[in-house]
């Protein structure tokens, strides 16, 4: 009986551990639903090693004659969206990986406005910064940096090998639409517009990353690069100050995106996202947060709304 009795122990305890990481992902978000009135939000939880998904919490507002409640809705798990800010470090990768660059190298990002090709592209928050480090455009987001850096050393009429290049490193297809064809988007693309992902093929980039995976890249040493941009992003970047007191190390990447409906983008409503894995030098975990804004909300940026659920889930589960 005894010999019965230590496995059960085991299987028991394993079974508790899951169940329990999914219940917190579950209050957690539920919690910042709640306090931010958003329309929905998902976390998606996995296991670097085995890129096994270990728990997924979604939730959607309903109107209710007593108020909004929120009730669970697994279908936006796989619902496409833009990527906003969360692509730049896959457009990097491509960068790094195909042609000279180092992430040491700089472009002039014309402190956070620049036109290409006839049409305007602006950073989300104000800097005065004139040159940045591809490291730097990482760690600061900047759509300015990402897409000159494509604009100059990318030539447009290789665009399919970009986006086979990004099916490779989401292990999916990502919908393009006609961005493929249309040369002067791709500066767009480059950080997340014009292109529609899931969370899970967002976050299998990220658990790639974290996992160095030789399959994803040309270049052995792109993996290590990318970690140590990811790494930067939450010491010296958008995430500098919610990471400041983590009780694990994080690498991480930010996101703030503009929600486009039928009618096109509103400039008052934002999805809020965060992806990354943790701990930084030996990951064992990766996430992604999404949530969706309430039209009109005063939060919305990446950092400060889906930031503290992702931290707080990676910090649960490397328990």
């Amino acid at each position: 009986m005894k010999l019965l009795f230590i496995p059960l122990l085991i299987i028991t305890f394993a079974c508790f551990g899951q169940s329990s990481i999914q219940t917190y992902c579950d209050t957690r978000l539920l919690t910042t639903l709640k306090s931010q009135q958003a329309e929905n939000g998902l976390i998606i939880l996995k296991e670097v090693s085995t890129g096994k998904i270990i728990a997924t919490s979604a939730f959607v507002s309903k109107k209710t004659k007593t108020g909004i409640v929120y009730v669970k809705d697994s279908s936006i798990l796989n619902a496409k969206v833009e990527p906003g800010s969360l692509m730049i470090p896959i457009s990097t990768a491509y960068l790094i990986d195909n042609t000279n660059l180092d992430i040491k190298d700089s472009v002039n990002i014309e402190n956070g406005t620049t036109t290409i090709r006839g049409l305007k592209i602006y950073d989300s928050e104000n800097h005065e910064i004139k040159n940045a480090t591809i490291k730097r455009v990482n760690e600061i987001s900047s759509n300015v940096g990402i897409s000159k850096l494509y604009d100059i050393n990318v030539n447009y009429s290789q665009t399919s090998n970009f986006i086979d290049a990004v099916n490779n490193y989401i292990l999916d297809s990502a919908y393009f639409g006609s961005i493929d064809k249309t040369e002067i988007n791709l500066p767009f693309v480059t950080f997340g517009y014009g292109l529609m992902l899931t969370p899970n093929q967002v976050l299998n980039f990220y658990n790639r990353v974290a996992n160095n995976d030789q399959k994803m890249f040309t270049k052995s040493s792109t993996a290590f690069k990318m970690q140590e941009i990811l790494e930067g992003v939450s010491l010296n970047g958008t995430s500098k100050l919610l990471l400041k007191n983590s009780v694990i190390p994080i690498s991480s990447k930010t996101g703030t995106t503009l929600a486009v409906s039928k009618s096109g983008y509103s400039t008052k409503q934002y999805y809020s996202s965060m992806s990354g894995y943790a701990p930084t030098s030996s990951p064992k975990y990766s996430c992604i947060v999404l949530i969706k804004c309430k039209l009109g909300s005063p939060q919305f940026y990446g950092a400060v709304v889906a930031g503290p659920v992702f931290r707080d889930i990676l910090n649960e589960a490397c328990k």
